[in-house]
């Protein structure tokens, strides 16, 4: 059964009507496995200006004077499904969300979904408001000179971001952000507002940190966290790697006295022969994003600046004879990571570059826009529960989650 709501965001269900959802291009009745339960710590958004696509009859319509109701799913779990609605041009970009179609099935609310990942360190439960703020106030009295720090208190409070909170509860992956700039124009980027699109959800930082800052930071976190990592490229930065000979003294500094502290960067992969440095200095992990491994559509995206896709290859490849930790932070659409043409080219990519995980992320865009600005063609996939499992079968060696594991080493 459908789920709508009124104008005040009020949501009711409306008998009769079965609910359709969007893969792609596609508008259609959803199948049991690309549907759960809706997680706990999921929490229901409301589309302005549109209308739900419902189906009476075997016969789609639009449901007026009503809007369509999605959900944005906690960390941990995978899209599957979109919210049908239209129209499908002419109104304002929706803010940089991951919309989820929700249904009601014997009574109880299901979403387009399956979990990925689900994992208790990161559960909302572990980062109330209330003690992130008392532990802000704390660690920034005992270093109160330390922009950096100041900035990950903003990220922490103001923009919920749990690996800036990590670093005042003194565990698991912390943040540390580094560089202002950035070399790719990401059409879902969330630290500047690109036009068209609607304003950023946060402000990006503004200004390269001191070493002394940063150094303070993460010595900190390697002598006192429970698997201890320090990640650089956050989401309140550009591109890390622009900032690669600050990185590069960071960890030559620090990686003799904290031999167990992971190093990890999350990056566009853009720059290789600095990313050759840094792996040389001791990083031990890597994050790479990408939306497609079909640079058309990589490059609608990104909208890189003075890098191609072949860099991006060559930087994994590099990681790779270091024996660093390669993961993929894969930004997954509906109908068309699943689309087969996408298929044969990631799997061709997954053939040549190796990685060792793929981390899946919902990407957060605006459905309509992200399908006629980057993609500009009709298209449907075979399903992402589908997909997942053709990438088990293929690639058993490649673990699939969401989460940056901690590499545990081996004393020498």
């Amino acid at each position: 059964m459908i789920l709508a709501a009124d104008s005040t965001g009020k949501i009711f269900e409306m008998p009769g009507f079965m609910p359709l959802v969007q893969t792609g291009t596609e508008i259609r009745e959803p199948e049991s496995d690309e549907i759960m339960p809706i997680p706990e710590e999921a929490y229901f958004y409301f589309l302005p200006e549109r209308f739900p696509w419902v189906s009476k009859n075997k016969k789609i319509s639009a449901a007026e004077k009503v809007f369509p109701v999605s959900v944005i799913l906690p960390q941990g779990y995978t899209r599957t499904l979109l919210p049908a609605y239209g129209p499908e041009d002419k109104q304002p970009w929706l803010p940089y969300f991951g919309y989820t179609a929700a249904l009601l099935k014997n009574k109880k609310i299901y979403v387009g979904a399956v979990p990925t990942q689900p994992n208790l360190e990161w559960a909302p439960q572990n980062f109330l408001p209330q003690k992130v703020k008392k532990l802000i106030q704390k660690k920034t009295a005992e270093d109160p000179e330390n922009k950096t720090l100041q900035q990950l208190a903003l990220c922490a409070e103001e923009y919920h971001c749990y690996t800036a909170a990590n670093i005042f509860f003194e565990r698991w992956e912390g943040a540390l952000p580094v560089s202002p700039s950035c070399n790719s124009f990401c059409r879902g980027c969330i630290s500047k507002t690109i036009d068209p699109g609607p304003p950023s959800p946060q402000e990006r930082f503004t200004f390269i940190p001191s070493e002394d800052e940063c150094l303070n930071i993460m010595q900190n976190h390697f002598a006192k966290a429970a698997e201890p990592i320090i990640s650089f490229g956050q989401g309140c930065e550009g591109e890390p790697s622009l900032q690669g000979n600050l990185i590069e003294t960071l960890i030559l500094k620090t990686r003799k006295k904290f031999p167990q502290g992971q190093f990890n960067i999350n990056t566009n992969g853009s720059r290789p022969k600095i990313m050759e440095k840094l792996f040389k200095a001791g990083m031990d992990s890597i994050r790479v994003s990408l939306n497609s491994a079909q640079e058309k559509w990589y490059n609608a995206y990104y909208r890189p600046t003075n890098y191609t896709f072949a860099d991006v290859c060559e930087t994994i490849q590099r990681a790779k004879n270091h024996g660093i930790f390669v993961s993929l932070n894969l930004l997954c659409f509906p109908g068309v990571t699943d689309s087969n043409q996408e298929i044969v080219s990631f799997f061709n990519f997954l053939d040549q570059v190796k990685p060792d995980m793929i981390q899946l992320r919902n990407l957060n865009i605006d459905p309509w826009c992200y399908l006629k600005e980057c993609i500009q063609e009709k298209i449907t996939g075979i399903g992402i529960p589908k997909w997942i499992s053709q990438i088990k079968k293929e690639f058993p060696q490649i673990a699939i989650g969401s989460f940056t594991p901690y590499i545990k080493k081996t004393p020498h």
